[in-house]
């Protein structure tokens, strides 16, 4: 004879809800709706250019400048939490920034934080009326080089014509020029531009 198994009536209760819980929760993430995209930013296309104020006076590329201005191509997208800028190519290099809202908004734009990894390769086609140079920038790779800045819409306060962000970095910033030229950087600003 086999003996029957009581348990007391609690445990009947939780071992239910368990299985309700598990059955429920099966194949689903636990994650909440993801919120839209701000609209004082525009996604897609961008370029991205980069202004590198060496910590050493004059240490710039071309030879004897006092910052170095470089620019690429990057794509913008939202992840429901943050914006993420990357190179659209590897002639661009292999940045990565991420950043989000900081601050309240209005109507002239919205303050915003994050990081910057990875290196990005100057385009001089896309820094017209001025002489071809070579030029990158490593950013690094631990996530420790800060961006700070404002994103605001067309002729908000960045004082552009299309939506743009822009601000300022600090931390790891190292300029080369493939010809043994390594300039480490004071600081650095930024702009982030749609193209369309």
């Amino acid at each position: 004879m086999i003996a029957d198994v009581c348990l007391p009536r609690r445990w009947s209760a939780v071992i239910v809800s368990l299985a309700v819980i598990t059955a429920c929760g099966e194949n689903q993430s636990p994650t909440g709706p993801d919120t839209p995209a701000p609209a004082v930013v525009q996604l897609g296309p961008q370029l991205l250019q980069v202004q590198h104020n060496p910590a050493t006076p004059f240490c710039g590329v071309p030879a004897g400048t006092g910052a170095t201005v470089l620019v690429a191509r990057a794509t913008l997208s939202w992840t429901g939490t943050e914006w993420v800028g990357k190179a659209t190519d590897s002639a661009s290099g292999d940045f990565e920034m991420h950043f989000h809202e900081a601050g309240p908004a209005s109507a002239s734009g919205v303050s915003v934080s994050g990081t910057i990894t990875g290196t990005l390769i100057h385009v001089p086609d896309l820094f017209q009326g001025f002489p071809a140079y070579t030029a990158r920038v490593n950013f690094g790779s631990d996530n420790r080089t800060a961006l700070s800045g404002i994103a605001a819409p067309a002729g908000g306060a960045t004082n552009l014509p299309l939506a743009a962000v822009e601000g300022t970095g600090s931390g790891t910033a190292a300029l080369t020029d493939g010809a043994g030229l390594v300039c480490p950087a004071a600081s650095f600003q930024w702009t982030l531009v749609a193209t369309t």
